[in-house]
């Protein structure tokens, strides 16, 4: 249920952050530890086996690359542990993986995207994509059409015990992001509930079931002209990589409307452009009437 330090050397603190730890109980030193960690030793000493293995420790948020051995006899309850912190390497491999997470994810988006012509649908695919890629509750993406007073979710993705946004609201609605938005910053809450919010902001979110979010606004010659919500029903610790690949999926969901929009803007100018030129391939004639003698 606990061990106790008997011995260490400087390396032991130099690698853990712990001092002062000889004779003390790993419990009242680093309570956080989690109970792997002492089920692992008190099956190296109750089984004699040794025992080498990669773990991370919550209280110091470190890696190490552990050998545990039973000394003395087979009734012994003291364990030798050589450790080594490898938590350089562990972030390094957690940072290439969530790259290489990152790069799959959107060459996945570029590929859904690419062949889609309707603004909606492709509001409609990066939400859900975004969504079910993060295991979210809610993504939904925002436009604020310029000259109005309302906010419109033309698209969204909920998940299935969830109702969905879409509709247009009161631009008073999204009163609380008016500052960080207007200004392109992205807004960033882990926990509603933790105090940083006004009261106001708070219980409007909560009440609607938003607890923690990372929210991009897409501002566009100095305007806000829409932004990319996810959204979590329940407070949410959203990793390092999970904020710029949420702001990535906002940009290129803007770019692929704005090229949709301009594709068919183009096919209705080559429309009349056709309808023009199909008057003037048909004959046609000029008349003007004349009077007669009479002035008739």
């Amino acid at each position: 249920v606990d061990l106790r330090f008997a011995e260490v050397n400087p390396a032991f603190e130099r690698q853990t952050g712990l001092s002062n730890v000889v004779g003390r109980l790993v419990s009242e030193v680093a309570p956080g530890t989690e109970a792997e960690w002492i089920e692992t030793y008190g099956d190296v000493a109750r089984t004699g086996a040794a025992k080498r293995f990669e773990m991370q420790h919550a209280d110091t948020g470190r890696w190490y690359d552990i050998y545990a051995t039973r000394l003395s006899g087979p009734h012994s309850p003291r364990v030798s542990i050589v450790f080594r912190d490898i938590s350089a390497r562990k972030r390094a491999e957690e940072s290439e993986r969530e790259d290489q997470e990152r790069q799959a994810f959107l060459l996945t988006l570029s590929d859904v995207l690419r062949p889609l012509a309707d603004p909606l649908e492709i509001i409609g695919a990066a939400t859900r994509l975004l969504g079910i890629g993060l295991s979210a509750s809610r993504a939904y993406y925002a436009e604020w059409p310029p000259g109005t007073d309302h906010v419109d979710i033309r698209r969204d993705y909920a998940a299935s015990d969830l109702p969905s946004l879409v509709g247009r609201y009161p631009i008073e609605n999204f009163r609380y992001t008016d500052d960080r938005f207007r200004e392109g910053r992205t807004w960033v809450v882990e926990d509603a509930a933790d105090g940083t919010l006004p009261a106001a902001e708070r219980d409007y979110c909560l009440a609607h079931g938003v607890a923690a979010w990372i929210d991009v606004p897409l501002v566009k010659d100095g305007k806000l002209q829409a932004a990319l919500f996810l959204v979590q029903d329940a407070p949410r610790c959203w990793t390092a990589a999970e904020v710029p690949l949420v702001e990535e999926v906002a940009e290129r969901t803007w770019a692929a409307i704005e090229r949709a929009r301009v594709e068919e803007a183009l096919r209705e100018s080559e429309a009349n452009y056709r309808r023009l030129f199909q008057i003037m391939d048909e004959g046609y004639v000029i008349a003007e009437l004349i009077p007669d003698k009479d002035g008739r």
